[in-house]
């Protein structure tokens, strides 16, 4: 009975928390969905990135997130160290028993320059976005569908509907700077604001159901503590509306001169929205291919009907350089997609 009582409740709380924003683990690879500042921002000329979660399948109706992203940039303006970056992002989500699903096709740009010194790496980015959502009242359950001993899918719901989708336009934007006082240490910071058009996500023209600005505050190191070995301290800060996140840990990464495995990785963080998650990630570099898992272990009190279980997430990612530029794949310190 426990588990039945918390599952309603946690079910609840999600359809209330449609008005926040798709959220990951890694925030390391997926840097799109991180900052726009970072489109383009990579050495290579073509970047890839493939993210897959699912998350409260223990719970409920499992709760799967896909994220697609492609970005590129121009070549040095007039000689000078100064590019643009573009590119596409794509994501997918859909949740609950309602298969709510939510769609945004972003388009982010950026402005990225380097200063003399070549200390200091500033960039700044736009995200525009069409975002699509909409849901299936027909595989929810109402209380006038129980014919007073149990439910019976043939009674009428008694409830008027009026629209199961909609559509509205969404843009983000946000800034990042990278300091390198030397070859074995690298710092970037990075603010990001999101929903900066506050748009309206009611399904019953409500104008007072809004999507909450989202601002994001990020920092990441990457220190070199052996000669092939990189650790890599990353904090990550969201507030939207009443709630708050908190993501903090790190991941160290070990180089090898070798040509499949370039290196392995593995790390682990802690995600406060009250307690919520410990996260453990491991990874590889193989074939020029990012690979990294990560697993939420759930800690919070949603545990009692979880145990434990949380989310699974996988990002693939790949950046390919000009051919004239190919070489041998070898031991390679701050990796080009942080």
């Amino acid at each position: 009975m426990k588990r039945i009582i918390i599952s309603i409740l946690y079910a609840c709380f999600v359809f209330q928390a449609f008005g926040q924003d798709i959220h990951f683990s890694n925030f390391y690879t997926n840097v799109l969905n991180l900052n726009p500042a970072f489109t383009g921002y990579f050495k290579g000329k073509y970047r890839y990135n493939l993210t897959y979660r699912d998350r409260y399948r223990t719970v409920a109706v499992p709760y799967q997130t896909v994220s697609l992203g492609i970005d590129t940039k121009t070549s040095k303006l007039h000689g000078l160290r100064k590019t643009f970056g573009y590119g596409i992002l794509l994501n997918y989500d859909i949740a609950g028993d309602s298969q709510f699903n939510t769609i945004q096709l972003q388009f982010p740009v950026s402005y990225i320059h380097i200063t003399s010194n070549k200390q200091w790496n500033l960039s700044a980015g736009l995200m525009p976005a069409l975002v699509f959502n909409s849901l299936d009242y027909t595989l929810l359950r109402f209380p006038d569908q129980f014919d007073g001993v149990q439910y019976n899918p043939n009674l009428p719901m008694n409830e008027d509907f009026e629209k199961t989708n909609s559509f509205f336009f969404n843009i983000g934007a946000g800034g990042q700077a990278t300091y390198k006082p030397n070859k074995t240490q690298s710092y970037t910071m990075g603010l990001a604001g999101y929903n900066l058009t506050t748009p309206n996500i009611s399904f019953f023209d409500d104008k007072s159901v809004q999507l909450y600005a989202r601002m994001l505050i990020h920092a990441m190191g990457i220190v070199e503590v052996k000669p092939d070995v990189d650790m890599v301290p990353a904090v990550k800060m969201q507030f939207q509306g009443k709630q708050k996140e908190y993501h903090v840990g790190a991941m160290a990464i070990k180089y090898f001169d070798n040509l499949s495995i370039i290196d392995v990785s593995g790390g682990v963080w802690f995600r406060s929205r009250d307690r919520d998650a410990i996260i453990v990630g491991v990874g590889c570099n193989y074939l020029g291919y990012t690979i990294l898992c990560n697993y939420d272990i759930n800690i919070s009190t949603l545990k009692k009907a979880s145990n434990g279980h949380g989310a699974f997430e996988l990002t693939v990612s790949s950046i390919l350089y000009e051919q004239k530029k190919r070489k041998k794949m070898t031991s390679v310190k701050c990796p080009p997609y942080l």
